[in-house]
């Protein structure tokens, strides 16, 4: 397994879709931990000699928690990842987070410019999607390594935002602070290529929820 999911990160392609079982799930859970453990020694001795500090998530509300255990993993995993297989059915959910996401900038930073942005992303998706579905589709998986390996740095950069202090110290080392998050963005995107979404989802459930587990009883 560890073999099989080495090469296709160095090189992605669209495998034959299989159900996975219990012993496959396990074992990529243990190949992610084994990949973050070094990241993560190397992250607290970036972080302590440039005095960047973890943002605080044990004092947040249960709204929070939940957010971060259930639909962060959905709506990250149909944003980055949903698309890697194109369908109709999958823009249409796109284009509705688009819609939810700009109800929840306008009502939380009435930040309407964000919020145009927002709405025209979405309509241009929903539209593009409609009339170049076949074309969208080749483009994807002829050029899915591109796409795989750019999925997951985004996905690993924006988790970069989980820190504080020197803005040029945070953008500089930003990938070294992403980095776990990299690593699970190639996982992941393993996981909805060879099994499906719904089991990328329930893996990043089952991640976030550990992660949390353990900010929350240090």
């Amino acid at each position: 397994m560890f073999k099989t999911i080495l090469k296709f990160i160095t090189n992605p392609y669209i495998p034959e879709r299989k159900k996975p079982s219990i012993k496959d799930l396990t074992k990529l859970f243990a190949f992610y931990l084994l990949a973050i453990i070094p990241l993560a020694i190397i992250i607290h001795f970036v972080t302590k000699e440039l005095g960047i500090t973890r943002i605080d998530f044990s004092n947040k509300t249960t709204t929070f928690i939940l957010y971060g255990v259930f639909l962060a993993p959905v709506i990250e995993e149909f944003v980055f990842r949903s698309w890697f297989k194109w369908s109709r059915k999958n823009s249409i959910i796109l284009v509705s987070l688009f819609v939810a996401l700009i109800g929840l900038s306008f009502i939380r930073t009435k930040t309407l410019f964000y919020v145009a942005i927002m709405l025209i992303l979405g309509i241009i998706l929903f539209f593009v999607s409609k009339s170049r579905k076949q074309e969208i589709k080749e483009l994807v998986s002829t050029k899915i390594k591109y796409f795989y390996w750019g999925s997951s740095i985004v996905f690993g950069l924006i988790h970069a935002s989980n820190y504080t202090g020197n803005i040029w110290y945070l953008i500089g080392f930003s990938v070294i602070l992403g980095s776990p998050q990299i690593a699970g963005g190639f996982i992941l995107g393993f996981i909805r290529l060879k099994y499906g979404l719904r089991y990328s989802i329930y893996f990043h459930i089952l991640n976030n929820s550990l992660l949390l587990f353990s900010l929350f009883h240090k």
